[in-house]
């Protein structure tokens, strides 16, 4: 049933980074019945409230809540009022994080976690970097999935914390260079999962954030050196001028040409 004049709407977006889908429901019931999904399924409510069943038990969501909830976990929504609902939800093909992290059980999201989700899907609509994706999507994994027991032996973590250094300095050295993970995987001989972890655990950041960081450092010295922005923006390795400028506003605070103008 709908409420008279609704503005209703299910719709599915299919992103850039295969395997990764976005569904966003607004006053629609999805499913009656329990019912499981392949992917692993990550999402949040914008309005309303539900009760999830899951296995006998019941979880209930508000306005705000974030849920995980496994593959093939048998589910079934129930909002308290159709006329205010409205969600979304990512789909994730478990090949991402299978033999690295795993996710046994439904989960309530809130605090920084659910902050991670959010930004990640306003990130999946609006970046067009697929090698960015697919970083943050590994890092959001990381954050919400729990370790595999065994994933290191005993001496393990000494050589990927050498590794890592490795490729920090291989960044460095080639900032202005597209990669994938997969070219880290094969490189150092290292998972994503692993890369991403011990990244993180060393400088607080990922390996493709860092880059950004390090373009972005160049820039702030070619600038000052007068080169003009459009040159720096090819010799420095952004892939177009949109980029450019948002991500030096975002870690410089101001524009390219703020920045010349405080000079």
């Amino acid at each position: 049933m709908k409420p008279n004049g609704s503005t209703s709407k299910l719709t599915y977006l299919k992103c850039i980074v295969d395997g990764v889908e976005i569904k966003r429901c607004r006053q629609t019931y999805q499913s009656y019945k329990p019912h499981v999904h392949n992917e692993l399924s990550i999402g949040y409510i914008e309005e309303g409230s539900t009760h999830v069943e899951f296995g006998g038990d019941t979880l209930s969501f508000v306005k705000g809540d974030g849920i995980v909830i496994p593959p093939l976990t048998s589910h079934c929504c129930s909002p308290t009022d159709i006329r205010q609902w409205q969600f979304v939800m990512l789909y994730i093909e478990p090949r991402y994080y299978e033999g690295s992290v795993r996710f046994d059980q439904v989960m309530k999201l809130s605090g920084d976690s659910l902050r991670q989700v959010t930004a990640f899907v306003h990130l999946l609509e609006t970046e067009e970097d697929k090698g960015t994706l697919e970083s943050r999507l590994i890092e959001l994994l990381v954050e919400l999935g729990e370790p595999i027991a065994g994933e290191t032996h005993p001496g393990e973590e000494d050589h990927q914390a050498e590794r890592v250094m490795e490729i920090r300095n291989w960044l460095v050295d080639r900032y202005q260079e597209n990669w994938t993970l997969e070219t880290l995987e094969n490189t150092f001989g290292l998972s994503r999962f692993a890369i991403i972890r011990q990244f993180k655990r060393r400088f607080h950041t990922t390996p493709r954030a860092f880059q950004l960081q390090v373009k972005v450092a160049a820039s702030k010295k070619l600038l000052a050196e007068g080169v003009e922005p459009f040159e720096i923006m090819e010799r420095v390795g952004f892939y177009d001028q949109a980029h450019f400028i948002r991500e030096f506003k975002k870690m410089s605070g101001v524009t390219p040409k703020g920045y010349l103008q405080s000079l």
